[in-house]
């Protein structure tokens, strides 16, 4: 059975990425070519995922990331899962345990606000990022790995995305907490 909750809106453009439990093996990658990041624009974009072992550092399960380490946001593992916009990073779900996490931005804001499922916990964890400059980057949204500045993919990590679901807008704090609730 399905677990989670979802939304879809009549105005509101978006994109299914991932609808199946998709198993990332350490050489697989899928490369959506969105450039969520060449324009400032405000969305939304959850994943459900969960890391395997085996992951050495710098192994991202999830980016749209430029190569200079200091713009986007990614999925990655540096001794343990991390989540990070910019130069800032918070702990991400542990090794072997599911989670869903929701990135939000806003229109002309230089931090993403972050919703963890938090599990075993009621309340969802909720943090806000901040960059140190506008994001703009042209790298492109990539799962399984990292996508250099130059093409390369490089980095690639061991782990399950169950579903991942992007929105071209806001879709607000309440919606993204229910998101994040998804049991």
């Amino acid at each position: 059975f399905n677990m989670g909750l979802d939304y879809s809106y009549e105005d509101i453009e978006e994109k299914e990425i991932i609808s199946e439990e998709t198993v990332f093996s350490g050489s697989n990658y899928i490369d959506t070519g969105i450039k969520l990041l060449e324009t400032d624009t405000s969305w939304t974009l959850a994943i459900d995922y969960s890391w395997d072992s085996g992951n050495s550092n710098n192994s991202t399960l999830m980016q749209c990331y430029q190569g200079d380490g200091s713009n986007g946001f990614r999925l990655w593992y540096s001794s343990e899962p991390k989540a990070s916009w910019g130069t800032s990073s918070i702990s991400a779900a542990a090794v072997s345990k599911r989670d869903v996490l929701v990135l939000r931005h806003v229109k002309g804001e230089t931090k993403l606000h972050v919703y963890k499922g938090n599990l075993p916990e009621l309340d969802v964890d909720y943090t806000e990022l901040t960059a140190s400059r506008a994001t703009a980057a042209t790298s492109t949204l990539v799962l399984g790995c990292a996508r250099a500045d130059d093409g390369v993919y490089e980095n690639y990590a061991k782990g399950t995305v169950y579903w991942c679901k992007l929105w071209y807008e806001d879709l607000g704090n309440d919606a993204c907490e229910q998101l994040a609730l998804w049991t």
